[in-house]
């Protein structure tokens, strides 16, 4: 059996992300699909639109056949922390033969040799880079002046992850065989909706603001597939989409929680400076996105600055586990029935495929359980209390079956 996997968010999913899962399949000739999809927050830093399940179920009726969660403490780190993440349970399930990725640039060779570059510590751009870092860059600023050759590789986030997850397989000296296909439509930050294709933001965008126009109306301006179109609108008739500011409350508690700037310092990504700046500022503190914009410089992305505050607002220290310690079935076809039977003959890590079905695992595996059991719940009682309505425990859910 040929196991093809995808890392993935679909926030939410589009017909570019249907695109990729199918092109996958045709050029790795895979027998399964395995996707590694982030649960209920994104690595931009934010929560996702709609929830993990709800996303899942529209990936596995699009060319997935197996899905599972990547924890949200490794979701919620910068692009290398994320991919490396996300690679190494890949590999520890024992199975996956080649990662597939959509990205800006559309072939392989260009991105394994800027890999291979970057993860050469003893280069003497490095040097320059840890220079350009100091003088207060930003870090993909001071990465692009140190690697002038690979900058035009390095200034667009499909080709970015791609490369990340390149190191990433070259660290773990992991057997997958990795591939890529051109990225399809408007860019990913493109705010304006194709007939055909759109980014993610884009369809973001036109479901945040939907006030005074009918389902219908929006339905026709969503570059979704058909089978999930109704789907996305019907959750969003029941559900308001969830943002940063819905999160703005749960901050400001943290915040005012804080002992002393050196407690930041226990939060992945927080270095002394930024420490002292969110220590500092507390006070002026009015909401998520005001507090980001307030403390931003030039040597943080906004991006960064979103998931330090995510992650405080959710208490994810850097404390705990370094490294997936189990992977978290969502949901599967019949074709991925299979694949998961397989998964858990072959796999190094447990493979957990119900919610409670109370699987014995270490003592620090079963500390990450709780922990995405517990953002997973806060995540569904700040989208509940928008509407009014009390959450329902995400021990509830079972596996989605397509």
């Amino acid at each position: 059996m040929k196991i093809t996997a995808v890392i993935a968010e679909f926030n939410p999913f589009h017909n570019g992300h249907r695109y990729i899962l199918n092109e996958c399949r045709v050029r790795t000739h895979a027998d399964a699909v395995l996707v590694l999809m982030s649960g209920d927050y994104v690595e931009r830093g934010a929560p996702a639109i709609a929830d993990g399940y709800f996303r899942a179920e529209t990936a596995l009726r699009n060319g997935a056949d197996l899905v599972l969660f990547l924890p949200g403490r490794f979701v919620l780190r910068s692009a290398e922390g994320y991919a490396h993440a996300a690679v190494s349970l890949l590999d520890r399930l024992g199975c996956v033969d080649s990662l597939f990725f959509g990205s800006e640039c559309g072939e392989i060779a260009p991105l394994l040799e800027c890999a291979r570059a970057l993860s050469e510590e003893s280069d003497p751009r490095k040097e320059i880079l840890r220079k350009n870092l100091k003088e207060g860059l930003s870090f993909p600023k001071a990465r692009a002046l140190a690697f002038p050759e690979y900058a035009g590789l390095l200034d667009t986030p499909n080709n970015i992850l791609g490369i990340e997850y390149l190191k990433a397989l070259r660290s773990l000296r992991s057997a997958i065989e990795p591939s890529t296909v051109p990225r399809v439509g408007p860019s990913h930050n493109d705010k304006n909706p194709g007939k055909e294709y759109a980014s993610a933001s884009a369809i973001r965008i036109l479901l945040s603001e939907q006030s005074g126009r009918s389902a219908e109306e929006i339905s026709r301006e969503l570059p979704v597939p058909e089978n999930g179109r109704q789907a996305l609108l019907g959750y969003f008739t029941e559900h308001r989409p969830v943002t940063s500011d819905d999160f703005s409350g749960l901050l400001g508690i943290r915040l005012m929680e804080l002992s002393s700037r050196e407690e930041l310092l226990t939060y992945p990504d927080v270095d002394a400076d930024l420490a002292g700046t969110v220590f500092r500022n507390r006070f002026a503190y009015t909401g998520f996105t005001a507090y980001a914009d307030r403390i931003k410089s030039k040597a943080y992305t906004m991006t960064r600055i979103h998931r330090v505050l995510l992650r405080i607002a959710l208490d994810l220290r850097e404390e705990g586990a370094s490294v997936p310690l189990f992977a978290r079935a969502a949901g599967f076809t019949d074709r991925g029935a299979r694949l998961l039977a397989e998964l858990r003959k072959k796999s190094a890590v447990p493979v957990l495929t119900q919610n409670s079905e109370g699987e014995v695992l270490s003592r620090e595996a079963q500390d990450l359980y709780d922990e995405e059991v517990r953002i997973s719940n806060i995540y569904r009682l700040i989208r509940e209390a928008k509407s009014g309505r009390p959450p329902e425990n995400i021990l509830k859910n079972g596996l989605i079956r397509v």
